[in-house]
């Protein structure tokens, strides 16, 4: 205890607030002191004063165990917080009170070099209280952005005091210059150059630090066991990938678990940077299950991009690849510590029109991603609930590249989806807002299905096959007039063929049919007379 208390002295003493520090200690205070080491392990120490009785609370590791020193604690408990990591401590207290929690966690700073990044514990506790932060890292850092976050805001670079003692450099926060008792420090910097490792599992090479081979060795492990289910859905076989770490440098990085870049663009649409992918680094510090999580759903944006599903339909992409990567962990018995399936019914239950849905296409995540994402995941969740599953998608991908289409719009989707639900799903669609249209891609599909299980009673079939054959070769030339001229052409062919089949049938029959009347007829006006002629005789 020694240790932390007198780096926190002297901290103290040298930024010159020790007799503030006594004037609000009457009051009780809380003291946040990270230490954060240059292999990105960080001390966390928590210190509480008072000289007066009182009741407080703060939150406390739930999956780490830490050292506390209570004095003048009359009694405490522990509760369950709504805090997946956490635990909240509350704890009444007499005169003098001082309570002292410390741990140490080796992801505090997460470094995937030029890049580096510390992110503090949550530090939460009692409002009643003033509250002090200090951030205690290698002066050698090269600061790029201080954020400070809380329930209610994120201050950026708004610090009451920063200095450099010895080799560390000192950043202060003061509860008084911020509102809110659940608070995060995020500080990106700069630090040299290092090697890289590659460690390789199969066609996926991931480039990583040396310090993380084994953050490596985990999702090389989880490749390993879920590739094949990946390559059987979306109907592929295995592509070279290489993936690649980093580090969020803001608030909102921390929120991007994932991504595969969208550089490329073909025909004025952004596709996917081909065969790599990125993952952030925070996957570590989240619930269990995160990592696997993230690596299949960016490996799945890679195959299905391959397979014919376009980003125009960013939406269906970040869909699918959430449903299918949890699936997936579920099947292989991966426990996951978010329940995201039920999080996105009970959400969507609430939306009306996923029309806005629409809106999300190529490159970057939308101003707000949580309702994209989340009524994402409820569409393709409540599709495969009632067709199967991932078997719904494994068919839909089939289909899709039999095909060799490129599934870039509404109609184009649900066209392929119906076909593997064996279903027309355009109503369902339509109950959720989407306005869907038929376009000339979809009506070829349709009259080539029509004209590929024809009858054989129909006369026309095969000029009908060879006008598809030329609206889809003319289409592809980018003629759609023309190529819709043949299609028209087709649609009438099928529509009239077995009215033209019937009507002749109807004809032909007509006429077999008279001449049996006429014949009967005859043999029945001949006999009377045969009869009378007898009876004569």
């Amino acid at each position: 205890m020694k240790g932390p208390l007198l780096t926190l002295f002297l901290i103290l003493l040298v930024i010159g607030n020790i007799g503030e520090v006594e004037a609000q200690e009457e009051g009780g205070e809380f003291t946040y002191l990270f230490t954060v080491h240059e292999n990105g392990w960080i001390d966390i120490f928590v210190n509480f004063t008072s000289k007066e009785a009182g009741h407080a609370w703060l939150l406390v590791p739930k999956f780490h165990e830490y050292e506390s020193k209570l004095v003048g604690i009359l009694n405490s408990s522990i509760h369950n917080s709504t805090y997946y990591f956490y635990y909240n401590f509350t704890f009444d207290f007499g005169p003098n009170a001082y309570l002292e929690i410390n741990w140490s966690y080796r992801f505090g700073a997460l470094i995937v070099e030029p890049k580096g990044v510390f992110f503090s514990t949550a530090i939460g506790y009692c409002p009643a209280y003033h509250a002090r932060i200090i951030v205690n890292l290698s002066a050698n850092y090269q600061i790029e952005n201080v954020f400070l976050s809380t329930e209610k805001e994120i201050q950026e670079n708004k610090f009451r005091q920063e200095m450099v003692i010895d080799d560390r450099r000192i950043i202060l926060f003061d509860s008084d210059d911020y509102r809110g008792h659940l608070v995060r420090v995020l500080i990106s910097f700069d630090v040299p150059a290092a090697e890289f490792v590659e460690i390789s599992e199969g066609s996926l090479t991931i480039k990583c630090p040396s310090r993380y081979i084994d953050i490596a060795e985990n999702i090389t492990s989880a490749y390993r066991k879920f590739i094949q289910r990946v390559m059987d859905i979306t109907n592929q076989p295995e592509m070279n990938i290489t993936l690649e770490l980093f580090v969020p440098e803001n608030v909102e990085e921390l929120y991007t678990l994932g991504y595969t870049r969208l550089t490329e663009k073909i025909k004025a649409e952004e596709r996917f940077e081909p065969q790599r992918v990125y993952i952030n680094m925070i996957v570590i510090r989240m619930p269990e299950g995160t990592l696997e999580e993230t690596l299949l759903h960016e490996i799945f944006h890679q195959y299905m991009g391959q397979a014919g599903l376009s980003t125009e339909l960013r939406w269906a992409h970040e869909g699918m690849a959430n449903y299918l990567a949890i699936k997936l962990l579920e099947e292989g018995g991966v426990k996951l510590g978010l329940n995201e399936i039920e999080e996105a019914k009970e959400v969507g239950k609430q939306i009306d029109d996923f029309s806005f849905l629409l809106e999300w296409r190529g490159g970057g995540p939308p101003p707000d991603p949580r309702p994209y994402y989340t009524a994402s995941l409820y569409i393709i969740c409540s599709l495969g609930e009632r067709y199967g599953g991932t078997s719904l998608f494994d068919k839909f991908f089939e289909i899709v590249t039999e095909e060799s289409v490129e599934v870039d719009s509404m109609d184009l989707f649900v066209l392929y989806l119906s076909q593997a639900a064996g279903e027309d799903l355009t109503p369902i669609f339509r109950e959720w807002g989407f306005d869907i249209r038929p376009s000339i891609e979809s009506r070829i599909l349709a009259v080539k299905t029509k004209v590929d299980s024809g009858s054989r009673y129909n006369p026309f079939n095969w000029i009908a096959r060879v006008q598809i054959r030329r609206a889809k070769s003319l289409f592809k030339e980018g003629k759609v007039n023309e190529a819709m001229k043949y299609v028209e052409d087709a649609e009438f062919l099928l529509m009239f063929g077995p009215i033209f089949t019937a009507v002749i049938l109807a004809l032909v029959t007509g006429v077999i049919a008279s001449q049996l009347v006429k014949g009967f007829a005859k043999r029945s006006i001949g006999a009377p007379l045969e009869t009378e002629i007898e009876q004569l005789d």
